[in-house]
């Protein structure tokens, strides 16, 4: 009976006098008693909209997901909430926890990761940024992204870490995939001469020397194995 009662006031405040605000308070004390009310559930949905309230509105869309049962329905709904901690209330450690929750639906959805990624990326959070990637290698087929992926991952370590190995064996995993990948090449080039690794440097400058494009690349090569 509350539930009918609350609703019935609800549409009346919201339909016939204009009151979005008192409508919210009523259709909020509907999914106090019932939160499974999904009439309830859509009429905030739309009232937030209406009233520009858009944490609320994001709260909403995360309960709606927990509504449905299919699962691509679910994902439509955490990816709006996502978006809106991400882009209008500039809330990117919420945005995070439901890009992870969409993954919970679907392990890998690479909507979600590649989201993650963007955001560990701008927090410079390295280590999860690198899981991530590792998770969207597992997932992709194309040898291209693989590549691109592993070259990420490679400069992470590189640049941003300092870890030489780890980089090194990052981008040997590029030329398991492509062995005439030249910006791998180019990078275990500089490293293998870095740490004073003169076979595997040798290797790679033969390598590079086999697919230079032009003649002064080339002799450029020729010359640093005749060293």
């Amino acid at each position: 009976v509350l539930v009918q009662l609350h609703t019935r006031a609800a549409q009346i405040r919201e339909d016939y006098l204009d009151d979005v605000r008192s409508a919210i308070g009523h259709y909020e004390r509907v999914l106090s008693v019932d939160p499974q009310n999904v009439d309830a559930v859509n009429a905030l949905e739309r009232a937030y909209q209406a009233s520009s309230q858009y944490r609320e509105l994001a709260n909403v869309f995360l309960a709606k997901a927990d509504l449905l049962s299919e699962p691509d329905a679910q994902r439509q709904y955490l990816f709006r909430a996502a978006m809106l901690h991400e882009e209008v209330l500039d809330q990117p450690e919420a945005a995070i926890e439901v890009y992870e929750r969409a993954l919970r639906v679907d392990s890998d959805d690479l909507t979600a990761l590649g989201k993650l990624a963007q955001l560990y990326q701008g927090q410079q959070n390295w280590d999860k940024l690198l899981h991530v990637y590792g998770r969207m290698t597992d997932v992709v087929s194309e040898p291209d992204e693989k590549k691109r992926l592993h070259l990420e991952k490679g400069a992470i370590y590189e640049r941003e870490l300092g870890q030489r190995d780890k980089a090194i064996e990052t981008y040997q995993r590029v030329l398991d995939i492509d062995p005439d990948d030249a910006t791998a090449l180019s990078r275990l080039d500089a490293l293998y001469e870095q740490d004073g690794r003169a076979e595997e440097l040798l290797s790679v400058l033969e390598r590079e020397a086999d697919l230079a494009g032009d003649e002064s690349q080339a002799l450029g090569l020729r010359y640093r194995i005749g060293e």
